[in-house]
Order: C-alpha cells, then structure tokens, then sequence
C-alpha cells in the first residue's frame, strides 16, 4: 500500500487492513494510507473506533465510517460515534439500512439527504422490532 501511495496521487483507502487501533498504528508508520475506513464493529465498539478517529486525528490521516451492509442496530452505532466527529471529508458508507425492506428496529434510522441522524434517547436510542426479529429468526 506504501508503494501504491508513493505512485500516484490517489488517496489510498485502508478498509479491512484497518480494523484495531495496532492496525491504524502500524498503517501510519507505514504510510500506507491516506484515508481509514473505520467499522464501528470490527474495531470492537464505539469506544475502540473513536480511539482510531483520535489516533488519526493526530496523525493527520482521514477517517470515514464504513459499514456496507448492517441493518439499523449498526448503523445508529455508527450514527453516535459521527456526533462527536469534527470532520468527515469524505462521504461514508453507513446505508446498510437502505437495503432492506423490513427492520430489526422499531423505527428505522433517519437517512435522508445523504444525512445520517442519531436518534434521541437511552443507550443507542432505539428499540428492537421483535415481530421482525422473530420473522427474520433461522
């Protein structure tokens, strides 16, 4: 990735090789990448992926959140971790609930003009639809 990013003047996105705050470490001394693509999941929770925004921060390296294909309980993890987040400079991937025609939550995340709102309330801010858990259920 080091290499790639010394070719050419593309910023080099870091996406599953940047999953703990070891690997935006060893990423940056490395100056493998321009960009990391932190999944609130697979950095083991909001906590463990603000330490990688911070490390970043202070790196200076770019951050975006990533996660693709999650259903609303994910994605609203993602929708806390932003709110303190100064700068996002490119667009997430945080529309997994786009693609699916029924959810797990009650009320669905607010995505709308290519915005993401965090709801109100305890904990996350939502509760779980167990009619659609049950269906969904194998």
């Amino acid at each position: 990735m080091r290499l790639l990013r010394q070719r050419t003047s593309v910023p080099i996105m870091a996406d599953e090789s940047c999953q703990t705050l070891r690997d935006a470490y060893d990423l940056a001394r490395a100056q493998a990448a321009d960009v990391f693509n932190v999944y609130v999941v697979e950095a083991g929770g909001i906590e463990a992926a603000a330490a990688i925004f911070s490390f970043a921060a202070a790196a200076g390296i770019s951050c975006i959140l990533g996660s693709p294909a999650e259903m609303g309980i994910r994605t609203t993890a993602c929708a806390h971790l932003w709110v303190p987040v100064q700068r996002l400079p490119y667009a997430c991937e945080t529309f997994g609930p786009l693609r699916y025609c029924r959810h797990i939550v009650a009320s669905p995340i607010p995505i709308s003009g290519g915005f993401l709102t965090p709801p109100e309330g305890p904990g996350l801010g939502i509760s779980l639809d167990w009619d659609a858990v049950d269906t969904m259920r194998v």
